[in-house]
């Protein structure tokens, strides 16, 4: 329930950043 959504949210907040920081690399 409430644990996997905030972990998921989690999952999407450090995706958005990688892609970020490797788009700022590439």
């Amino acid at each position: 329930g409430q644990i996997q959504g905030v972990a998921r949210g989690a999952v999407l907040k450090r995706v958005k950043f990688i892609e970020q920081v490797f788009g700022v690399a590439a």
